[in-house]
């Protein structure tokens, strides 16, 4: 039986909706754009994730700490539009260059280098898999409608069934019929999205979007914990309704260096559906 309705979390749907929409429309002409547009737009989307980092686990650490720390986020994601074997060369030298300054002015070292690693590797996975032929696009364009799916079914399916608590210590408002709910969406709409693109094998495609969806979900939660972790709420504050950016693409974060990995070790095989 579904739950009454929770209308203190409902009333931000509006807001949600006002601010996603104008925001997906742009994503998909950055994806259907491709080349540099795309690159520089990741760019753009990894130096506001490394500030959004910064700003959850380095408080109290200098300020000029910060700035160096989004400064490497800048050098890596030009690395990449140069190419990906400098990118990751670079990225090899920043890791290490950011937990020893910050560690020189007190803070929080680990967490800080950590921070560079978890919005650069998935940066240059979605730069590859956009650049990558053939089907580049079909790639990044279903990959993307599917979390989006799965934030959506998790959201509606979890504030209209409820029931019981999925993490409460993690994420309080996160529940085992939401996860459900993601999956199965994901899993319809994984389905419909390839077959609107023209890609083959739409059972497989729908098998692969439950996956996602699940890998998605442990990225949500991995920031919730973060989150927890330091105490705070949301990653900021840029996007009305939804937060910071961190927010909305910690299932992207989770999902992109696999899907990236599967192509690499999939692409000639018969379980990979984008051939």
């Amino acid at each position: 039986m579904a739950r009454p309705v929770d209308n203190s979390r409902l009333a931000n749907v509006r807001v949600r909706v006002f601010a996603g929409v104008p925001m997906a429309l742009l994503g998909v002409a950055v994806i259907v754009a491709g080349g540099y547009i795309f690159s520089l737009a990741i760019l753009v989307l990894s130096v506001l994730m490394i500030w959004e980092w910064n700003g959850l686990c380095l408080d109290g650490a200098p300020k000029f700490g910060a700035i160096v720390i989004s400064a490497v986020g800048v050098t890596v994601g030009v690395a990449a539009i140069v190419g990906l074997p400098t990118a990751l060369a670079t990225l090899a030298i920043a890791v290490p260059l950011t937990w020893l300054f910050v560690r020189t002015f007190g803070g929080r070292s680990s967490w800080a280098a950590f921070g560079v690693v978890y919005v650069s590797i998935p940066c240059l996975a979605v730069i590859w898999l956009r650049a990558t032929s053939p089907l580049g696009f079909e790639t990044v364009i279903w990959l993307v409608m599917v979390v989006c799916a799965t934030d959506i079914g998790a959201y509606f399916v979890g504030t209209m069934i409820g029931g019981p608590k999925l993490a409460p210590t993690i994420s309080p408002n996160k529940t085992w019929s939401g996860l459900l709910g993601g999956i199965l969406c994901a899993a319809a709409v994984g389905a419909v999205t390839g077959l609107v693109l023209g890609l083959v094998n739409i059972l497989l495609l729908s098998v692969i979007g439950a996956v996602v969806a699940a890998v998605a979900q442990s990225g949500d939660f991995f920031e919730s914990f973060v989150k927890r972790r330091f105490d705070a709420s949301d990653s900021s504050q840029l996007i009305p309704g939804h937060g910071g950016v961190l927010d909305r693409v910690d299932g992207l974060l989770a999902v992109l260096p696999l899907a990236a990995g599967a192509k690499l070790l999939l692409v000639g095989g018969s379980f990979w559906p984008w051939r």
